[in-house]
């Protein structure tokens, strides 16, 4: 089989195959200490059963928690890695917990500016967010505020059962090429 041919077949298996999920939103975010968020209604809330909770463990010490008091949300946590090359397919299948996430000062603290964690939200949803920086917020202490920007997926994955134009385009020509490339060899046979 030519290269191309096999290239284009392939191309369109792994393209139809696919799953992914719908993006919902991309947005900005403050999460002021003692606060919570919703990611799925993409707002600040105080006293709800949101996705995280900003905890002040202390006048230092700081960790991203599930909803307080009792949210269904789970979350994990990447540290340092490439935000944008970070699938919705990827998002589906990471194992979340409820464990915080740590929070800067402290050493090892996967929260730095630049830090990628991602959430499974109340509602079933996938986010990912970076951490974008942090300020000292009304009580005027370091890492009060946290901001971030996120993408919100829906937690509906689509399947490759009904592929795009472009796969099944890409599927048609390596079968095409394929059906031509054999043909041609029966009839050089056949000389």
């Amino acid at each position: 089989m030519k290269p191309p041919i096999t290239a284009a077949m392939l191309c369109g298996i792994a393209l139809a195959g696919s799953a992914h999920a719908t993006l919902v939103r991309t947005a900005d975010a403050e999460i002021r200490g003692t606060f919570q968020y919703d990611f799925d209604a993409g707002v600040e809330v105080m006293f709800n059963d949101a996705d995280v909770f900003w905890n002040q463990l202390s006048n230092t010490a700081r960790s991203l928690n599930t909803g307080y008091p009792s949210s269904s949300a789970r979350l994990y946590a990447f540290g340092s890695v490439d935000f944008n090359a970070i699938t919705e397919s990827q998002l589906m299948a990471l194992v979340y917990t409820a464990d915080p996430i740590e929070g800067p000062p402290a050493a090892g603290s996967l929260l730095q500016v630049d830090d990628v964690f991602a959430v499974q939200t109340t509602q079933g949803n996938y986010v990912k967010a970076i951490v974008t920086g942090y300020d000292n917020g009304v009580a005027d202490r370091a890492y009060y505020d946290l901001h971030i920007r996120y993408a919100l997926y829906d937690g509906h994955p689509v399947t490759g059962t009904v592929p795009e134009p472009a796969s099944a385009v890409l599927l048609g020509l390596g079968l095409a090429g394929l059906a031509w490339q054999t043909r041609r060899r029966r009839e050089h046979a056949t000389r």
